[in-house]
Formats: C-alpha cells, sequence, structure tokens
C-alpha cells in the first residue's frame, strides 16, 4: 500500500535503514543494479536522456555524474528527497524535481 509524501519525507530525512540514503553511491544496497544500468548506459553509442522516477536522494544522479552523464532528470514524489540530491549534486540541482 502506498504511503503519503510526509512518511517518505521523514524516511529520507532520518536517512533510511542504517542511514544507508545519507552515504555515498557505492555504500548503496542498490550499487550493483546501478552498475549493471551504467553498463548498458555505455554500451549505447549516442548520448542518452535518462529519466529517473523516484531518484530519492540522488545517489544513481550522482554515479552518473560521476561517470560524465549530463542529460539527467531526477524526479521524486518526496520533497525532502528532492531537497536532499539537490544539495548532494549541488552543480547539477536544477536537475532535480
Amino acid at each position: 500500500m502506498e504511503k503519503k509524501q510526509e512518511f517518505y519525507d521523514e524516511v529520507y530525512k532520518k536517512g533510511g535503514s542504517r542511514r544507508s540514503y545519507h552515504r555515498h553511491y557505492s555504500e548503496s544496497i542498490y550499487y550493483p543494479i546501478w552498475k549493471k544500468a551504467l553498463e548498458l548506459l555505455k554500451s549505447n553509442t549516442l548520448s542518452p536522456n535518462i529519466l529517473d522516477l523516484g531518484c530519492g536522494v540522488g545517489q544513481f544522479a550522482n554515479y552518473l555524474f560521476d561517470e560524465g552523464f549530463y542529460l539527467y532528470r531526477g524526479i521524486d514524489f518526496s520533497k525532502e528527497a528532492i531537497l536532499l540530491a539537490q544539495k548532494v549534486n549541488y552543480k547539477y540541482r536544477n536537475f532535480f524535481k
């Protein structure tokens, strides 16, 4: 059952389990999936536009930016997640809504 925005705002504010949302992307449980996604993106000869629905605090985005992918837009239901994504990825803060 989907929770309300306030629930997710609180989760992101607290950092999730073991404060995983406040850690470097390489320490995320999602890192192996993101690594595979990056391999697929790199295999594309064109520079892809990336739409990240449910971008959370922008950890995957940070990984993409570090690897040279900048045609990115991150969207999340949680205003707190977006604020954290903008803070962590300050140079690219306008990429998150």
